[in-house]
C-alpha cells in the first residue's frame, strides 16, 4: 500500500468511527410509531393529541422525503502535497439523494471547485532568448468531483422540523490546469489534467421552510491524492518510480433543497 492510500486512511478514520457513533445514536432513538400510548385525561381524551389537532405537517411513519434535490455555493481550501501550489477558491454543485428509510439514504452529487494559486506560482522567471526576465502567468485551475453517496439523516416528526445528515461519497476528482504566458516575441499555453480517486465527508443540516423547500448548510472534506512526480526513474532503461502523495479540501457551503414524497 502507498504513502498516498496510508494518508487517506489516516484521514477516514475518523470520520468512519463518526459515523459508527451516529449510527449507533440513531438506533436506539425511539421512533414516533413506537412511542408508548399516552394515558386518557379526564375528560377521556388524549394528552397528546386532541380531536382535530393534528397537524397537516405531522410526518407518518417513513422517511421524511423520497427524493431530494440539491443546489449549493461555498469556499474551501486546499491543503497537503497534491495541492501544492493552490490557495482557495469557490465551489457549486448539486446532489439527488434518495431516501430508503427515515435514517438511511443514497444519492450521487457533483461539485466543481476553482483554486487561486500562491504568490510564487503566479510568475516565470528565465532567459526566454531576448534575456532573463519575469513574466506574469495566467492560470485556470479546477476540480470536477463526482460522488456516489451513502448517507444518515437524523428522523424528524414534522415536516417543518430542522435535521441533520452525515454522509460518505466514493468517487472520482478529475483535475484540470491550464497556464499560459507571454512575452514580447511569443506567447505560451500548457494544459494538463488526470482523474484520481477520491473521497467525500460531509456533516450538515437542513432548516425547512414549508413541507417541499428548505435550507441547508454544510462542512465537508474531500481527499483525494496520487503520483505526483518522479522519485527514480530512467527512462533509457524504462524503469519508472514514482512517489505519491496525498491532499484534502476543507469547505463549507450553504444552498437550497426541494424535497419530493412521503
Amino acid at each position: 500500500m502507498n504513502e498516498a492510500r496510508q494518508s487517506m486512511i489516516r484521514l477516514a478514520a475518523p470520520w468512519l468511527a463518526a459515523v459508527l457513533a451516529i449510527s449507533t445514536l440513531v438506533g436506539v432513538m425511539p421512533s414516533r410509531a413506537h412511542a408508548a400510548p399516552s394515558m386518557p385525561s379526564i375528560s377521556g381524551q388524549s394528552n397528546v393529541h386532541r380531536r382535530g389537532s393534528v397537524s397537516r405537517y405531522d410526518i407518518p411513519y417513513g422517511p421524511r422525503y423520497r427524493i431530494m434535490l440539491a443546489g449549493s455555493a461555498g469556499y474551501s481550501f486546499a491543503a497537503g502535497d497534491w495541492f501544492d501550489g493552490l490557495t482557495s477558491g469557490f465551489t457549486t454543485g448539486g446532489a439527488l439523494r434518495l431516501a430508503v428509510d427515515r435514517r438511511f439514504y443514497l444519492g450521487f452529487s457533483y461539485d466543481r471547485q476553482w483554486f487561486g494559486m500562491e504568490d510564487w506560482a503566479e510568475t516565470l522567471c528565465d532567459d526566454f532568448g531576448s534575456g532573463y526576465e519575469c513574466i506574469p502567468l495566467d492560470w485556470d485551475v479546477h476540480l470536477d468531483e463526482y460522488y456516489f453517496l451513502i448517507g444518515f439523516m437524523s428522523p424528524v416528526v414534522n415536516y417543518t422540523s430542522p435535521f441533520a445528515y452525515f454522509e460518505v461519497g466514493f468517487g472520482g476528482v478529475s483535475h484540470s490546469f491550464d497556464v499560459s504566458g507571454s512575452t514580447e516575441d511569443a506567447s505560451s499555453a500548457v494544459h494538463s489534467g488526470e482523474t484520481e480517486f477520491g473521497m467525500l465527508f460531509a456533516l450538515g443540516g437542513i432548516w425547512p421552510v414549508t413541507k417541499e423547500i428548505g435550507f441547508s448548510a454544510e462542512g465537508n472534506v474531500r481527499v483525494t491524492g496520487g503520483d505526483s512526480g518522479c522519485g527514480s526513474c530512467d527512462p533509457y532503461y524504462g524503469y519508472y518510480d514514482y512517489y505519491g502523495s496525498s491532499g484534502s479540501i476543507w469547505g463549507f457551503k450553504a444552498g437550497i433543497v426541494v424535497m419530493f414524497g412521503e
